[in-house]
């Protein structure tokens, strides 16, 4: 039984059916039309002039979606609509790779990305590749990985990036199960694709891509959090890591396909 990944971003839920039934809810009672009086808009400059946020929210209301409108002008009061976003859904690892591959490929301040599994395999190591073309352009790059979703990976994989520059954190105490990217502080992209072949070939996944520097600031917000829960590997270190370790990632390599 294959159950697909629910993912919550940015308002955007993607949900796909499972073996088992799914509830059925009584919808709400509609709302009526927002007005938008009151509604806080801002736009990348800054707050918009009271009359054109009222432009603004009645464009909305004749594309629809009333009650998911009103819903949000109520929440404005405490945080205001922004405009000029964008978000689109990805269906499957490669899709998904595709486009984070691609929106790396573009930056130019700096790379945030951390995950539950990051291998050597092809994909990882287009990543790594990426990556350290990126970090010789100058891009500020900061990967976090979680410790036992990536016990199997090489250590010749991470040495090629701390050599690069790139910073490696590795989070231990608890597990990591985030999928998430940010690059320059506007592309997001959020959801259950991992950094391996599973993600390409068998398991059903779902990631969301928001275009958006509110939504980027929150997200790097939590990844600030990740990087100070977490522990950071440097070269040195590496190479000293103990026997036990280097047995395990042996261990770890040879039952590589039913880990």
């Amino acid at each position: 039984m294959r159950v697909r990944h629910v993912l919550i971003a940015a308002g955007i839920v993607a949900t796909a059916a499972s073996c088992a039934g799914v509830p059925i809810f009584d919808p709400p009672a509609p709302r009526a039309p927002a007005t938008g009086a009151a509604a806080q808009v801002v736009d990348g400059r800054g707050p918009l002039p009271p009359a054109q946020s009222a432009v603004v929210v009645r464009r909305l209301e004749r594309q629809g979606h009333t009650d998911l409108l009103a819903h949000h002008l109520e929440a404005s009061v405490a945080a205001p609509l922004v405009v000029g976003n964008d978000a689109r859904l990805l269906v499957d690892g490669p899709a998904t790779h595709r486009a984070m591959f691609e929106a790396i490929a573009r930056a130019r301040d700096h790379v945030n990305l951390e995950t539950y599994i990051l291998e050597a395999d092809a994909i990882g190591q287009r990543l790594a590749e990426l990556l350290i073309r990126k970090r010789a352009q100058g891009v500020r790059v900061n990967v976090l990985y979680d410790s036992v979703g990536s016990i199997k990976t090489p250590a010749e994989y991470f040495q090629q990036l701390l050599a690069a520059g790139v910073q490696i954190l590795e989070r231990h105490d608890a597990l990591l199960h985030a999928k998430t990217v940010v690059i320059d502080g506007v592309w997001s992209s959020v959801g259950s694709t991992n950094l391996d072949w599973r993600s390409f070939v068998h398991n059903y996944e779902a990631d969301v891509i928001v275009l958006s520097a509110a939504f980027a600031r929150d997200m790097e917000r939590l990844f600030a959090l990740d990087l100070d829960a977490s522990h950071e590997i440097t070269l040195d270190a590496w190479r000293r890591r103990g026997l036990g370790s280097r047995v395990t990632e042996w261990f770890a390599r040879r039952w590589e396909y039913f880990l």
